[in-house]
């Protein structure tokens, strides 16, 4: 039975409260909810209320106080109180329920989550990023869907703009859709060429508006620039004053708006040979200068750097998805090649899924393997492998460019993957 007291009285209070501020949409409404439960025990624990408990409640206190906390602070996560994970932006409860699911392979459940949940909490800027992200990550994995996937990555990341304008992690990654979007659209029609580029251009602009010297960001401007035609909006010289603004101190991302900058002849493997003179064993100068000489057809040589890139940073697995594409790439220039590069694509791939990979990057990597059986007609195996890829991750990528690193880090932390926006790898 209740024992109808003061601290009755005055739970059902703090009860309604929480209802009618969750009524009105306050995200904070459960605080009130939980709290009205944990209100006598709370008053017990700090000696305020001992006088209105008989025998029987303390025992009772006594035996299920840690329960109760317990269920409360569930309660509480479960529907979206905020924690934080070493990020830069406060995450919410929620959201990283949902990216965990996400990482898990269960995108459509991470969906669902982040749809339901910004229903009732609108105003939550973090949400809406974690939701378009999920979309965009949908993109690839349903192409027959891809365009409406990414408008409504579009949408949801413009309400985490609109809501703290002043984020710099959800403006770079609205510019990211909007190169997306605007590339897109540029496949369809090269007439708007000069629109399109200058609508990302613009994106990524308003990164730096709110996190000046952000190195990705003026990387990404110094190629967009510094490649493209006149016609289609390239400026060398604008390109030239982002590249001034990057960091002297890193020296990789010096080096690559350097390159990009250069004519066409320059020596590309050279500067990062010497550059790798002076930072012997630097994984990330190997790894650069692996893809280098891949992209100038020098494949042994890039095979060998990006080998050594793995022996310097064994994290970082994904020079065997780069060698895997590089041989792809050379099939699809010359299929006189595939008797050599199918199985060097299929080695690197069975390699890199020797290393455990999370589900969204082990799911495009049997579905590329998959793909390559189909074609040496091995489909028996072709079959298993895109079995094993939908079990893995119903959503994994479809697509032959590997996935987008920055979409697996944790929600509220800013990435710092530099991809190349004009070349495969």
């Amino acid at each position: 039975m209740f024992r109808r007291d003061r601290i009755f009285y005055g739970a059902c209070a703090i009860f309604l409260a929480g209802v009618i501020l969750a009524l009105l949409d306050f995200e904070f409404a459960l605080l009130f909810i939980v709290g009205a439960y944990l209100f006598r025990p709370a008053l017990h624990v700090f000696d305020l209320a001992w006088k209105h408990a008989d025998e029987r409640q303390v025992q009772i206190h006594s035996q299920t106080g840690a329960l109760r906390i317990l269920a409360g602070i569930a309660l509480l996560v479960l529907t979206g109180g905020s924690i934080s994970f070493g990020s830069d932006t406060p995450v919410n409860a929620a959201v990283q329920k949902a990216y965990d699911l996400r990482l898990d392979g269960q995108v459509d459940a991470a969906r669902l989550l982040l749809e339901e949940y910004t229903l009732i909490n609108d105003t939550n800027a973090s949400a809406w990023y974690e939701l378009a992200r999920t979309f965009y990550y949908m993109a690839p994995g349903q192409p027959r869907m891809m365009k409406y996937k990414v408008k409504s990555a579009a949408t949801a990341i413009s309400k985490a703009v609109a809501l703290e304008p002043d984020n710099p992690l959800y403006r770079y990654f609205a510019a990211q859709v909007q190169f997306l979007n605007s590339y897109m659209a540029l496949q369809e029609n090269e007439d708007s060429a000069k629109s399109y580029v200058n609508d990302m251009c613009r994106a990524y602009d308003a990164v730096l508006e709110v996190q000046p010297g952000h190195p990705e960001v003026l990387l990404n401007l110094v190629e967009l620039y510094g490649t493209l035609p006149a016609a289609w909006g390239g400026d060398t010289v604008r390109a030239t004053q982002y590249a001034d603004q990057l960091p002297e101190a890193d020296y990789v991302v010096v080096g690559k708006a350097h390159c990009i900058l250069m004519p066409e002849d320059f020596d590309r493997i050279g500067y990062w040979q010497e550059l790798l003179l002076e930072h012997p064993g630097d994984a990330s100068v190997l790894d650069e200068l692996g893809r280098t000489c891949l992209r100038a057809g020098e494949s042994d040589k890039g095979t060998a750097y990006l080998h050594e890139a793995l022996q310097a940073d064994p994290a970082n697995t994904l020079p065997y998805l780069v060698l895997a594409n590089h041989h792809i790439l050379r099939v699809l220039r010359d299929v006189q090649t595939a008797d050599v590069s199918l199985p060097l694509a299929m080695e690197a791939l069975n390699e890199y899924l020797a290393t455990e990979p999370i589900p969204a990057y082990k799911g495009y990597a049997l579905g590329i393997l998959s793909k390559l059986n189909y074609y040496l007609q091995n489909n028996v195996e072709a079959d298993s492998l895109s079995k094993e890829a939908r079990a893995t991750d119903d959503f994994y990528s479809k697509a032959t460019a590997i996935p987008l690193a920055d979409l697996f880090v944790p929600p509220g932390v800013m990435p710092h993957h530099h991809t190349y926006l004009l070349q495969p790898f």
